[in-house]
């Protein structure tokens, strides 16, 4: 069962909807989260913004590959249902310059269940601010006609790209007060969750939490295997109730590993290239490879004397190719003379690599967005019906 719909208020003042971050809390407290279940399912009921055919669908990003020429939605296969998907979208709201259809291959590689990809159905959806109605209306409604029509091997989702919860984490300054809150029941957070989940989470911490459409809010984030079932309602209430003296930090479920997150986590190019190294920067030796993670700051006095430095692995700094002599003395005493001076340098060098891959990544995905947007202008005449009026989709571009 589908989320309710909002209708539009009869005044003629309109009422905007909750917000997607209120709609999930909303949502997340329904009789359709009570009980065990998947946390990826725990998850899919609580986002309004995607809805899908598929019974067990993944989480958030997903990776989408244009299918072969005889699966196009332009082909003769699916040509004919064109006017069809839209006509059902604009009767339930949704006009025809709000969404762009699709037909992909999703997979999420790496992902218990994901590696196969799928044929579906994708339609974007981009709605405005002020009224949604229940994508589960017309998504059904939508794969309905394509059943009765034969064509049983195509999942349909729709989905609002900038609404859908797809989280993104991003670290919070030394300064944050809710780090001492965060710092006073860590431990009693721990054992609970440990208590609870086992051998089932693999990390925890407090990160600013957001979502695309969202602003950035502290939270503690509970990594977890993939596909682990729970009664994740019960769990977040008493996690909440651990931190009830702290109402601004939230309680987040995450499957799989930090390298999962999308978008702004810690491991995204505008929050790892600081204008100056900080504790977790990326540093190695000049002109060798490795490297690794500085450490915090340390000022050291003794006999008068004021150090000033960082810590770090010894291997990072260690020269990378010295001779046999030098090694023996940096392992017997360190850096203590000139001759062992070694040059670091932030970032490390596979730091801007990986940061240079990232950008050269985002203007691609945008260089495509902007191809879509185009072709949302893209006529087929034949799909011309004098009752239905002109109808348009976007295709990938060839």
């Amino acid at each position: 069962m589908d989320a309710p719909e909002y209708f539009e208020p009869p005044s003629s003042y309109m009422t905007p909807p909750p917000s997607p971050g209120k709609r999930r809390r909303q949502l997340r407290e329904s009789e359709e989260t009570d009980g065990n279940m998947s946390l990826e399912q725990y998850i899919y009921w609580a986002d309004d913004y995607r809805k899908s055919t598929v019974e067990k669908p993944l989480p958030l990003p997903l990776r989408y590959e244009r299918p072969e020429a005889q699966y196009s939605l332009d082909g003769p296969r699916f040509q004919s249902f064109v006017p069809r998907i839209f006509k059902i979208l604009e009767e339930n709201g949704i006009r025809e310059d709000q969404a762009v259809a699709r037909m992909l291959l999703v997979s999420r590689p790496g992902y218990p269940g994901g590696a196969t990809p799928v044929l579906t159905l994708v339609i974007d959806i981009n709605q405005g601010v002020l009224i949604t109605r229940s994508l589960g209306v017309a998504k059904d409604q939508i794969s309905r006609l394509m059943v009765t029509n034969g064509i049983l091997d195509v999942e349909v989702e729709l989905y609002d790209p900038q609404r859908a919860y797809m989280p993104m984490l991003s670290p919070l300054g030394p300064e944050e007060p809710v780090l001492v809150a965060y710092r006073n029941v860590r431990q009693e957070l721990i054992d609970y969750i440990h208590e609870r989940l086992d051998h089932d989470w693999r990390a925890m911490s407090i990160f600013g939490f957001g979502t695309k459409d969202s602003t950035v809010k502290p939270a503690v984030v509970i990594l977890v295997k993939p596909k682990t079932v729970h009664d994740w309602k019960t769990v977040s209430h008493k996690l909440s109730y651990i931190l009830r003296g702290f109402p601004g930090i939230s309680i987040e479920f995450l499957p799989g590993h930090v390298g999962d997150i999308h978008g702004r986590s810690f491991a995204s190019i505008p929050n790892r290239m600081q204008p100056t190294p900080m504790i977790g920067s990326s540093i190695d030796e000049v002109g060798q490879p490795g490297g690794g993670t500085l450490g915090g700051f340390v000022t050291l006095e003794g006999n008068g004397i004021k150090q000033h430095g960082f810590l770090t692995n010894h291997h990072v700094v260690r020269p990378y190719a010295p001779p046999p002599h030098v090694i023996h003395a940096i392992n017997q005493s360190g850096y203590g003379t000139e001759r062992l001076v070694t040059n670091i340098q932030y970032p490390a060098k596979d730091e801007l690599t990986a940061a240079l891959d990232g950008i050269n990544v985002e203007i691609k995905t945008v260089k495509t967005q902007m191809d879509l947007v185009l072709l949302r202008g893209r006529h087929f005449t034949n799909t011309f019906n004098p009752r239905l009026g002109l109808r348009r989709f976007a295709a990938l571009p060839e």
